[in-house]
């Protein structure tokens, strides 16, 4: 009885590595097939992935599936003037996947230790290079979803969905799905980096990506130290609801500020103020439209109660004239002499 309750043992200690190594080589195989299958569908999504790979998948315990160091390469595409054009390489420690109510067809997907590293094309940024490189560290995700695997059909369109509605968070920043997410971001100001915190803030049934307001309130400080320039809140809040373009935007900010104080110095009679209002606007408007450019000026003027209301109607006016300038197609290098001798900029608020 001994030796045969042994062999038993053998036997099912044998039948159970067997069925480990195969669904092992199973879950492998299932999975390339579906890293597969992301990559010829997420084109038509605004996300292009490439070279995706992870080192290991096993079960964990048996209703959740884990992969281990994934990484791939991520492109996005720019549908409009406010979409986020990124590319960039992400990499998560640990990924899972766990079937929370097989009734239901309910999931969880969590992925912990996610960074990513991106690299972003100049367009009409200035100050950031072709090279130029910001990162994502520390992140955590979670998605719930539901998924109904058993109806291929159903099941199909739901994946769909899902990958439509979690590639709008990488594009634009936010999602129909009620995903959780933290990071820190790295931010590049002054020759400084700076740690600021990303979160998620819901509104309705809309999850929007976020950067913390008090973390960008420091960046700002930064950027105006030493000059009569203040961030006003609604500035704060329109950058922190912004954190795909906040590196830029604050980028164009300081740019604006620097080639104005630089024209001051070296002829006194340039007025700084209006240039740097004309070219803020400018290059906003080139880089995200007229919209949204008039949006972030306005916001400069929100609140900001230093200024008398001769200054705030000038900073209005000439904001309109960079808008203009950048519509009508005029170079950067032209818009020194225009301020200086365009009747519609306003010089002082004296003239107003």
């Amino acid at each position: 009885m001994g030796k045969f309750l042994l062999a038993l043992i053998v036997i099912f200690a044998l039948l159970f590595i067997g069925f480990y190594f195969v669904s092992s080589s199973l879950l492998t195989h299932v999975s390339y097939e579906g890293l597969a299958y992301l990559t010829q569908n997420s084109a038509k999504l605004g996300v292009e992935i490439a070279d995706a790979k992870f080192s290991q998948v096993k079960w964990n315990p048996w209703r959740t599936i884990v992969w281990r160091n994934f990484k791939g390469y991520i492109k996005t595409t720019q549908e409009d003037s406010l979409s986020a054009k990124r590319e960039f390489v992400l990499s998560v420690d640990e990924a899972a996947l766990q079937l929370k109510s097989l009734g239901d067809r309910k999931f969880v997907l969590t992925a912990r230790g996610l960074s990513a590293v991106f690299r972003r094309p100049a367009s009409n940024v200035p100050g950031i290079s072709e090279d130029e490189e910001d990162r994502i560290d520390t992140g955590h995700l979670k998605i719930p979803f539901q998924l109904d695997f058993l109806n291929p059909k159903a099941g199909a369109s739901g994946l769909r969905i899902l990958m439509q509605d979690l590639a709008g968070l990488i594009t634009h920043g936010k999602t129909g799905v009620a995903v959780q997410f933290s990071a820190v971001s790295n931010v590049m100001a002054k020759g400084k980096t700076f740690k600021v915190r990303l979160g998620i803030r819901q509104e309705g049934d809309q999850y929007y990506l976020i950067m913390d307001r008090e973390d960008i309130r420091v960046i700002a400080e930064e950027l105006t130290k030493g000059t009569q320039e203040r961030v006003s809140e609604a500035e704060l809040d329109l950058v922190s609801q912004h954190p795909l373009l906040a590196q830029e935007l604050l980028m164009i900010q300081d740019y604006a500020q620097n080639m104005a104080e630089q024209a001051h110095r070296l002829n006194p009679d340039i007025s700084e103020d209006p240039y740097r209002h004309v070219l803020w606007s400018y290059l906003l408007t080139k880089a995200y439209g007229p919209d949204f450019a008039e949006r972030v000026t306005d916001a400069h003027e929100v609140g900001d109660s230093k200024e008398g209301e001769a200054d705030h109607k000038m900073d209005y006016n000439n904001n309109a004239v960079g808008r203009r300038y950048a519509l009508a197609g005029y170079s950067e290098p032209s818009l020194l002499d225009r301020v200086m001798s365009d009747s519609d900029v306003i010089l002082s608020s004296r003239e107003v």
